[in-house]
């Protein structure tokens, strides 16, 4: 063989190893980027056989962002999640607790007829509250938390926690109202409380927990399903802009606190869509996303179900394909471009704050002496707190409080948890730093 020939070849060999490796590199750079570990604790309580839908999109992003779990395993869909909210021992809490469906799955009763076994429970709210006053769990929910089947008393407790309060409806957008999508039960209701169901083509179903329900039909709508867009505070706290339409499952809440609206919902109605809502306080503008944060936890809402995706490619080991998707994913109606463009991302943004919070040094500074550690003391006419190693004055302005409101008896406990919120609001505009009580207030005072 001539030199030539050979140099010829061998240019051929790395012509071919050139172009194996970029038909490749989308693997090998997935590959060669940093695993995280970050405790997920995982809650679905809507899993049939061996269907794990209402969590698989969770757990495909947690794969394709290289996050393992405690073990520093791999998460699975069929394998690292719980039916029911688990109690966690002391120090070994999660990084962040996800209930991701909590609505369960149909049976058949004693009486021979269908009912739901699923719902939160009184004592799972404990659990969730025991596990994120611990101040090591961020709580993340969705869609269905606060709807049938959990009772009252868990669903006042969950949210208190979560800072919002249910309207009572819950809604979706089906690409056509006589199709399989739609529950038997909705037409079973709508039939014996309004008549025969005669809808056919795309619309929106809003069903309020008393029975009451509104569709929405091609007519009334200028755009299908909701339109999903971040609030200022939304774009800020997750560095994202997504404006784009949701089509499936989601609830009406009502925020306590504005500022803690991250994302909304908002209907493009015709005058008749518009009529038809009016008439049961139904709002054009509602909140997709809340992020509650106080002293002792952060806990974040999703009003939808986001982590329900039926179809994902079967290899999450590829790097740029979620950019891929999200920058070209056109609108199917079954919610795939919401998880490209908005649910992938968001939950990247969230679990990139998580793991920079764990690498930062919150150890708050103290300093030992005669085997004593302490980071505050007493000196002089002044409480003093140890700040970048040295001692500072720390001034006390107080404002007492009470646990009366005009009109009422102490022993009432009248005070409202919006009042609470209100007043604590304005305590800070004073530029208070403490409160004084004289008895223990109602779990309102506390939850602030």
């Amino acid at each position: 063989m001539s030199q030539q020939q050979k140099t010829r070849n061998r240019f051929f060999f790395l012509f071919i190893m050139l172009i194996i490796g970029l038909i490749t590199s989308p693997f090998w750079m997935w590959c060669v980027k940093q695993d995280n570990v970050i405790d997920v604790a995982i809650v679905d309580k809507t899993v049939k056989e061996d269907s794990f839908r209402e969590h698989s999109g969770l757990v495909w992003t947690l794969n394709h962002l290289k996050i393992l779990n405690k073990n520093e395993e791999v998460y699975q869909e069929n394998k690292h999640f719980s039916k029911s909210v688990p109690t966690f021992d002391k120090g070994k809490e999660p990084d962040i607790l996800y209930l991701a469906d909590s609505y369960g799955v149909e049976v058949i009763n004693r009486e021979n007829k269908p009912s739901v076994k699923g719902g939160l429970t009184p004592g799972e709210v404990e659990n969730i509250r025991r596990t994120i006053m611990s101040g090591k769990t961020n709580l993340i929910t969705e869609f269905n938390t606060f709807a049938s089947p959990t009772g009252k008393e868990a669903r006042e407790g969950i949210s208190e926690l979560l800072n919002v309060e249910w309207s009572g409806w819950i809604g979706r957008y089906f690409s056509d109202l006589n199709g399989k999508e739609v529950p038997s039960w909705v037409k079973k209701n709508y039939k014996d409380r309004y008549g025969e169901w005669t809808f056919k083509s795309g619309g929106m179903l809003f069903v309020h927990e008393k029975g009451e329900m509104v569709i929405l039909e091609s007519k009334d709508m200028k755009k299908k399903g909701a339109q999903f867009s971040f609030t200022k505070e939304g774009k800020k706290t997750y560095g994202l802009d997504a404006s784009v339409p949701y089509h499936y499952w989601f609830d009406i809440i009502k925020p306590i606190n504005s500022q803690e609206v991250m994302a909304n919902y908002e209907l493009k109605l015709t005058d008749t869509g518009k009529s038809k809502i009016q008439k049961h306080q139904i709002p054009l503008m509602f909140p997709a996303i809340l992020q509650h944060q106080n002293g002792a936890y952060k806990a974040t809402y999703f009003a939808g179900d986001f982590a329900d995706q039926a179809e994902l490619p079967e290899l999450y080991q590829t790097w740029g394909i979620s950019y891929i998707k999200q920058k070209f994913a056109l609108d199917d109606g079954q919610g795939s471009t919401f998880y490209w463009k908005v649910y992938l991302p968001l939950m990247k943004s969230i679990l990139q704050n998580e793991q920079s919070v764990k690498k930062s040094d919150s150890t708050v500074q103290v300093q030992e002496k005669n085997g004593i550690k302490i980071n505050a003391k007493a000196s002089g006419d002044y409480l003093q707190v140890l700040e970048d190693g040295k001692w500072k004055n720390f001034l006390k302005k107080g404002v007492n409080m009470g646990i009366a409101k005009p009109g009422s008896f102490p022993g009432e406990t009248a005070i409202s948890k919006s009042e609470y919120f209100r007043w604590f609001k304005r305590i800070g505009e004073m530029h208070a730093n403490a409160i004084r009580v004289y008895t223990i207030h109602p779990p309102g005072f506390f939850l602030r």
